[in-house]
């Protein structure tokens, strides 16, 4: 039976256990390349994660990368770590392909230092695809993140205390993923103007986690609320069957992002049906558009300071408050085209984001990857093949030589004694 390293196959490694949308993400690309007939070996790496990992959906075999192709599933600021944990080792022999997200305009030189490590890489989106290819050295292919809902977790008996007599917007963040790109004051800002204060028929919740690194952006939020009782604060890790229940008893989800690299949680509310408000810029509009969603305007804002791996000097959107509140209330009071809208959305996501979709187009790429290294392998062969025949033709020249050059001294030593001969008569 042939080993792994005679089988085309993946290493894929990342945060399997992170309750994360890079986590979930990964998980997903996982069980989209089986899906598909690709062999995939996740390998586990948990440095950095500021969170819960209590996701065990996958499991171990041990974390060696047996097979010919890393996929190393990290963004930039965590592949020094990991080159750390694993050495340099992990990469050598193998075709390595970085899977990274990118959430600005303009993808900075600091960080170009990073392709070196990499023969290409993987995207989820063309905005990530066209910031990233300016500068990268190596081929940049767009493999957007596959969405998975399962009915198990949809009908989890789960209750944030959303009231069913309510109209409810939701938003999804996090604090490690930065309010400034999030923009949930923003948000805030476009639901006032909509619906003002202590509104009893339209409540808008925000779902957030991950406070505690971040008090600043927390106070900001908090004082932004201030005493409107129609906005409702959740701050709690859920577990994924809890975050989808959450999601699919929301009437819309909304996001006001300034950037998105992809939009995990937009394309799973639009997966569950629902009618999505969102910025009309960035990684999601690989699948958002005017027919599946209602897309907010915006401007372009350079931003002046640096933001974690977000240097200063780039741009992303402003979206427009006053058309985002346009939006809302177009919403809240035409449901039924909204959810029409939201019909849409799902049936665009099932059709181009589900599991065999994506899968399907990783494996089309891999097998590219996998006649490259079948061609790169027997090119080497063939080179070996050529070297031993030249080394042996020159080996058989000096043996041709040596034997002329004995049959010529033998032939002379006998004219000589042919010329004695008759010289003595």
């Amino acid at each position: 039976m042939s080993n792994d390293k005679e089988i085309f196959g993946v290493n894929m490694s990342g945060f399997f256990n992170a309750e994360i949308g890079f986590g979930e993400a990964i998980r997903n690309n996982l069980t989209a390349l089986k899906k598909v007939g690709v062999p995939a070996k996740p390998i586990n790496f948990n440095q950095n994660v500021r969170n819960r990992l209590n996701d065990t959906s996958v499991s171990f075999e041990d974390n060696i990368n047996n097979y010919p192709v890393n996929i190393v599933h990290l963004n930039i600021d965590a592949i020094l770590s990991f080159i750390q944990e694993k050495s340099t080792d992990y990469f050598q022999g193998k075709y390595n392909i970085g899977y990274w997200a990118w959430e600005m305009e303009e993808f900075p030189d600091v960080y170009a230092e990073y392709f070196k490590f990499y023969d290409e890489i993987w995207t989820c989106s063309r905005y990530c695809l066209d910031s990233m290819s300016l500068k990268a050295p190596i081929p940049v292919v767009n493999i957007p993140h596959p969405i998975d809902i399962k009915q198990e977790d949809i009908d989890t008996d789960f209750d944030m205390g959303l009231s069913e007599d309510c109209f409810n917007f939701l938003f999804v963040f996090d604090y490690n993923s930065l309010i400034e790109r999030k923009n949930p004051i923003g948000l805030i800002d476009a639901y006032e103007k909509a619906f003002g204060l202590n509104n009893e028929k339209v409540k808008l919740v925000l779902k957030t986690s991950l406070s505690n690194q971040h008090g600043k952006s927390k106070k900001k939020v908090m004082e932004r609320i201030g005493n409107n009782a129609s906005i409702i604060y959740k701050e709690e890790m859920l577990r994924r069957p809890e975050l989808l229940a959450l999601m699919n008893k929301a009437d819309c989800y909304i996001s006001l992002h300034r950037s998105e690299g992809f939009g995990l949680t937009i394309a799973e509310a639009m997966a569950l049906g629902k009618p999505v408000i969102t910025t009309g810029y960035s990684g999601n509009l690989d699948f958002t558009h005017v027919n599946n969603s209602f897309l907010v305007k915006y401007k372009m804002l350079k931003h002046e300071v640096d933001l974690s791996v977000l240097p200063k000097n780039n741009y992303w959107s402003e979206p427009d408050t006053d058309h985002a509140a346009e939006l809302m209330k177009f919403v809240f009071e035409n449901q039924e085209h909204a959810a029409e809208i939201g019909r849409k959305g799902k049936e665009d996501i099932e059709t181009h984001f589900s599991l065999e979709a994506i899968g399907n187009r990783m494996k089309t790429r891999l097998d590219i990857i996998e006649k490259k290294i079948l061609t790169e392998r027997n090119d080497f062969e063939a080179q070996n093949n050529l070297l031993k025949i030249i080394s042996e033709n020159k080996i058989l020249e000096k043996r041709v030589k040596y034997l002329e050059k004995g049959l010529y001294n033998q032939a002379r030593k006998k004219v000589n004694e042919i010329l004695k001969k008759i010289k003595g008569r």
